[in-house]
């Protein structure tokens, strides 16, 4: 886990994730002990990383109408299409990032 999030650079929230699959994974393992061998989670050892509050901002309907009629003037069909289909999504936060040029 420690490598998933410091060389990996994942956040605590996808680690977190990853065990929770491993661990999954493990308790299946166990409940067919007889073929695997296994009676013990050794997930169950590992602790979870503190997850900080997310904070994050949402555009207002006005933003997120300049912002679809920009990609239209740009001629990026693409892009348009994208992030309107983001928006409808539920995909409204400010982190949406994306390239113009």
């Amino acid at each position: 886990m420690a490598y998933l999030k410091t060389e990996k650079g994942l956040s605590a929230k996808t680690v977190n994730k990853h065990r929770t699959h491993l661990h999954t994974l493990f308790d299946y393992m166990i409940s067919e002990e007889e073929i695997y061998g296994i009676y013990k989670n050794p997930v169950d050892s590992i602790k979870p990383y503190p997850v900080g509050e997310f904070n994050h901002e949402i555009y207002s309907p006005y933003e997120a109408k300049e912002l679809l009629i920009a990609l239209r003037e740009s001629g990026r069909c693409d892009l348009e299409v994208a992030v309107n289909l983001a928006f409808w999504c539920g995909c409204t936060g400010r982190g949406l990032r994306f390239r113009m040029a």
